[in-house]
């Protein structure tokens, strides 16, 4: 990556002097941007542009290029990717269309242009993009006209649609972000994200990473490469429902992703992960400032109205509001016409229309160690106040780099004044009171998590016997070759030591009543088959039997289940204690494709599917995220003492949820397991698995 975004020559593949050409543009991008390096040019009609000779044959492209970006038609572009292997060209951008997001009789195409990469070690982004811009070296070769507008900076935006990450361009300049890098990554053929974060984590420029994306290619390597990344990554995710998967794969071949996993690895790995387009920029903006580091946040507004709606946003955003320092209330009254001000945070400063007094009042604010960040809502009277107004965004600009502190700048004004107010402010301005909290409360929650996952510990509950346990029973199992049923995958949690509520198998009726007589007590009676995941449904659970009713109850279980789904294979009958209480846990791992093993928790019993109200994360999981998860599932508050309730075991919720993904993640075999439900009792008494299901590769 280094070597192609810090290229010192290029060959512009698909010139003509042809006033319509696209290579033109690469060609002028170049230059406009301050490209120092060497420009070699080809193209099948010959001739000059910008003083450049344009080569009709690959024999003439020169030796040592490092860098070659193409815009010939599609079946031209393995040709003459082989012919820049051939002259030791081992970096390139492919930025034809034509590819695989055309559909299945495209990909023989893009498998030559990878056969042709691997033969000469060469990495190549694209195809089917719009190319890159390193801000910083002047390397710019999108196909569309870039004016050399971007200030300098901090932020990399990588986008894999070119239109998307074009608006995303000129928003950032509009809001005066500064870049440090632009990569359109198209296809992702073969560099991808997690490629890319890897070079933004080490370039030296880069400390916010900034990603639009429609799928992920691999989701444990993007996991890893975003947890090295050492700054904020703030990442839209499209193409979450099955219309935006099918828009997507004519767009730019993307697969529809689990969002539902995506979204717990974001949690998992600390990403911003934001909703829409604004979500974005409101991110890189809130990011862009120093950390807020707590709760306390103090504002001032030029509007009354602006401060009762600051506190409520305050409020929904879960921010304290602490009183003023000592004595500013006392100069606030000072510099009051009709002493109509109530010196209160949020701080509603009426009749006071001294600019200098604004920045005074807000740099006691930040001195005082009352508030770990501020916010000023300024609503723009007339254009007498605009170069007041620009001074003081100076001075606030100054004041975040004395105190450390985010000052966030709300500037409420027509649009064209608030676009220029945005380029020359040289601080991140905020449009509206609620992006303006909302920021605070996404950099607080950001670095909150960051501090936290810092110092997590990964558990490792199972031990090496306990690993290779179950990969002998599951052997075992494979060699006798016949179907899974629930008592298996009770037999694996009891191998790595996870309570099974007491139970015991049987063939016939008569034997269930047999064993049931063992077990005593109340008993639960439930059918085994492989071929019927929902018992409940056809009549194959029956609770709260006294022994010497299960054998009649096991007669009519059989006819109930063979009417409703006469092909079942019926492998027995399992006899359980029954274990009463109110809390009901799921906790499963499955192999996803993307992101490999995964453990889900959350709501138990028979509403699991209905209420959906789960919590998940990559497999294995640290001490962060167990309590993440479960503080996460809404279901589980239900787990606190509350009234005549006593409080649930939690910690055995935990210890289940190690246990199980720590299975997931050793055992690779096992491609899911259901525990549904999990019993958990009263604080100190555990629980116990009531059921489980699992299928195995």
């Amino acid at each position: 990556m280094k070597t192609l975004f810090n290229a010192r020559s290029v060959l512009v593949l698909g010139v003509s002097r042809s006033p319509g050409n696209m290579g033109r543009a690469i060609v002028d991008n170049l230059l406009n941007h301050g490209f120092a390096g060497e420009i070699s040019l080809y193209g099948v009609k010959g001739g000059t542009y910008a003083g450049h000779r344009i080569r009709t044959s690959l024999d003439e492209i020169p030796e040592g290029i490092d860098l070659a970006v193409f815009l010939l038609p599609a079946k031209a572009v393995p040709p003459a990717l082989e012919a820049c292997g051939q002259k030791g060209i081992r970096r390139a951008i492919i930025e034809t269309g034509g590819f695989s997001e055309l559909g299945e009789a495209s990909r023989s195409l893009e498998a030559e242009l990878v056969a042709i990469a691997r033969r000469y070690d060469l990495r190549f982004i694209g195809p089917n993009c719009l190319g890159v811009i390193q801000f910083h070296s002047g390397l710019a070769v999108p196909f569309m006209p870039m004016p050399p507008v971007f200030r300098k900076g901090n932020v990399a935006l990588l986008a894999q649609s070119g239109g998307v990450g074009t608006v995303y361009l000129q928003s950032f300049a509009e809001a005066n972000l500064g870049l440090s890098v632009f990569v359109s990554l198209g296809n992702k053929l073969d560099v991808n994200e997690f490629d890319l974060l890897g070079y933004v984590s080490d370039d030296g420029r880069t400390d916010v990473a900034c990603l639009y994306l429609e799928d992920v290619k691999d989701g444990r390597a993007f996991s890893r490469a975003a947890r090295a990344f050492p700054g904020p990554v703030v990442v839209q995710k499209a193409n979450t429902t099955s219309l935006g998967a099918t828009i997507a794969q004519t767009h730019t071949a993307s697969m529809a992703v689990d969002d539902a996993v995506f979204d717990g690895m974001c949690r998992q790995a600390n990403l911003v992960r934001v909703p829409d387009m604004n979500g974005m920029l409101t991110g890189a903006m809130a990011l862009a400032l120093p950390p807020m580091r707590g709760r306390r946040l103090g504002v001032i507004s030029r509007s009354g109205g602006h401060a009762v709606i600051a506190a409520d946003l305050a409020a929904e955003f879960g921010f304290e509001l602490p009183p003023l320092p000592p004595g500013m209330a006392d100069q606030v009254r000072a510099h009051t016409r009709a002493g109509v001000i109530r010196p209160i945070n949020p701080l509603d400063l009426g009749d006071l229309f001294d600019f200098d007094v604004y920045v005074e009042l807000t740099r006691q604010m930040a001195a005082s160690g009352q508030f770990d960040g501020l916010a000023f809502l300024h609503v723009f009277a007339s254009t007498s106040e605009y170069e007041q107004s620009l001074r003081m965004a100076h001075a606030f600009r100054d004041l975040v780099t004395e105190s450390g502190l985010p000052i966030a700048i709300c500037f409420m004004a027509d649009g064209l004044t608030l676009a220029r107010f945005k380029r020359e402010a040289g601080i991140p301005v905020f449009a509206s009171p609620e992006d303006t909290i909302r920021a605070l409360g996404l950099s607080r929650d950001h670095h909150a998590r960051k501090a936290l996952k810092q110092a997590e510990t990964v558990q490792r509950p199972l031990g090496p016997a306990q690993v290779q346990a179950v990969h002998s029973f599951l052997e075992r199992r494979r060699v006798e070759g016949t179907p899974l049923t629930g008592v298996d995958a009770f037999r694996v949690l009891e191998l790595i030591n996870v309570p099974v509520a007491p139970y015991a198998t049987a063939a016939t009726p008569a034997e269930a009543a047999a064993r049931a007589r063992e077990l005593g007590g109340s008993l639960v009676l439930k059918l085994l088959s492989s071929d019927v995941s929902h018992k409940t449904e056809v009549g194959g659970v029956v609770v709260g039997l006294a022994p010497d009713g299960v054998e009649a109850e096991a007669e009519r279980m059989l006819e109930r289940v063979r009417e409703a789904v006469p092909t079942a294979r019926i492998e027995g009958f399992l006899v359980q204690l029954m274990v009463r209480g109110l809390r009901e846990a799921l906790v499963g791992v499955r192999q996803d494709p993307t992101f490999g093993p995964i453990v889900v928790t959350g709501l138990g019993g028979i509403y699991t599917e209905l209420f959906k109200d789960v919590s998940i994360r990559l497999a294995p999981i640290s001490d962060v995220d167990a309590d993440a998860m479960i503080g996460e599932v809404v279901s589980f508050k239900a787990f606190q003492a509350w009234r005549n309730a006593s409080a649930s075991d939690v910690g055995f919720l935990k210890d289940v949820l190690f246990r199980v993904a720590h299975l997931a993640a050793e055992v690779p075999e096992i491609r899911d397991l259901e525990i549904n439900p999990l019993r958990v009792l009263k604080e100190g008494q555990r629980g116990w698995v009531l059921d489980a299901r699992m299928t195995v590769a």
